[in-house]
């Protein structure tokens, strides 16, 4: 097959926003023709260096600057009747330009379908001569929080998510979702999207080789994703207290890129340290009783969940960060209260045996049921499928 790939960022294996799509681009690129179109409005997500790796992986990569149509209101009126995407959609998500830059690749590379993820994939609307796939990774409009935007603002917020699925649907031979959740809420007919699983890197994410600290807690992940960032607020101030009475000596560690002001003002408040962004998360999750994620509302798949299970190291989560999950699980103390979180942590701490045999099970859960080479080929054989359904549209 020759795969052309349309994202918003250049694919990264540790970042949370663009690992799926890069393992996916490395395990395609071993078996197919695959070349990367990115249409992006921020460059600071990756550096000359991601980019050149993917070079080394890819046929081409190819970068799109995009910027907003220089249009009056009436014709930007006219684009989003056109297309059913909400006024509150980004402008540059409708740069023509970058619609005729994925139709010039087409017409160059002739692939035998497109793999459009992320905001990108809006600009593949015109295609007709050959499939596009579109992974909706998770369902966005399920990390929209009403106690944060208000009612309204929720509502808006989820209908403009809805009609942006919707469209992409529309135009897409056939769509994916990371979790049967997300299949079910992505606003496609369900029998029309199928579901792709995340994987975890093994070779990557194991066991630490040092002894941990008891009073250690870990809670990774990227601090500009908003469930991420009202969980570090949450932890710390509803969760965090109980722990510190029961073990004024207790150190937790809030660890991931761009904290937002609330949360970099946590830094060194009762025993507290905020990271912001690092060269790599592992120590962290090595040196800890446990690794929690106390998310209050979430989608998909939390690859921190995950990662955490393959370190053989136990998680601390609320039901909202183990929503995606099969309910045969391990490895993994769920509560969803603050109390709750708070005992889970200090029964940890206090047990070395149960965190042994809690970590070893997770390992083992994972190992058997979040390996990427699964995930590609059922991509693969979604992508096949499509091709071989536009063909037979088309005669």
């Amino acid at each position: 097959m020759r795969i052309l790939f349309v994202v918003p960022y250049v694919p990264r294996p540790e970042m949370s926003g663009t690992l799926r799509t890069y393992f996916f681009l490395s395990g395609l690129a071993r078996r197919h023709q695959v070349r990367v179109l990115v249409g992006t409005e921020d460059e600071s997500f990756w550096s000359p260096s991601d980019a050149n790796h993917v070079r080394s992986i890819a046929e081409g990569l190819e970068i799109h600057r995009l910027t907003a149509p220089r249009v009056g209101r009436l014709r930007r009126l006219a684009l989003q009747l056109a297309t059913g995407i909400s006024a509150a959609t980004p402008p540059w998500w409708l740069d023509p330009t970058f619609v005729k830059k994925v139709r010039d690749e087409v017409a160059a590379f002739r692939p035998d379908v497109v793999f459009g993820e992320g905001a990108a994939v809006l600009h593949c609307h015109a295609l007709r001569e050959v499939p596009v796939v579109v992974d909706f990774y998770d369902a966005h409009a399920l990390r929209v929080d009403p106690s944060r935007d208000g009612v309204l603002g929720a509502w808006r917020r989820r209908t403009a998510i809805g009609r942006r699925e919707a469209f992409a649907g529309s135009f897409a031979q056939s769509t994916i979702a990371i979790t049967e959740r997300d299949a079910s809420a992505v606003k496609v007919p369900r029998d029309r999207v199928a579901v792709v699983p995340n994987g975890v890197d093994l070779e990557h994410y194991v066991p630490g080789t040092t002894a941990w600290e008891p009073n250690s807690l870990a809670f990774v992940g990227a601090m500009d994703y908003a469930p991420n960032a009202d969980a570090a607020l949450y932890l710390a101030r509803e969760v965090w207290p109980l722990v510190r009475r029961a073990e004024p000596a207790a150190r937790l560690f809030i660890v991931g890129r761009r904290p937002g002001p609330e949360v970099s003002a946590l830094d060194g408040r009762d025993g507290i340290t905020v990271t912001g962004t690092v060269d790599d998360v592992r120590p962290y999750a090595w040196r800890s009783a446990a690794t929690i994620a106390p998310l209050r509302f979430a989608s998909g798949l939390q690859n921190k969940v995950l990662q955490s299970l393959a370190m053989e190291v136990p998680v601390i989560a609320t039901p909202a960060a183990t929503a995606g999950l099969p309910a045969e699980r391990e490895g993994i103390v769920v509560a969803d209260t603050a109390a709750g979180l708070a005992e889970a942590f200090l029964g940890l701490a206090r047990d070395r045996e149960r965190r042994a045999t809690l970590g070893a099970r997770g390992r083992r859960f994972v190992v058997e049921g979040f390996r990427w080479d699964r995930a590609i080929d059922q991509l693969e054989d979604v992508l096949k499928r499509a091709i071989e359904s536009h063909r037979a549209t088309r005669g």
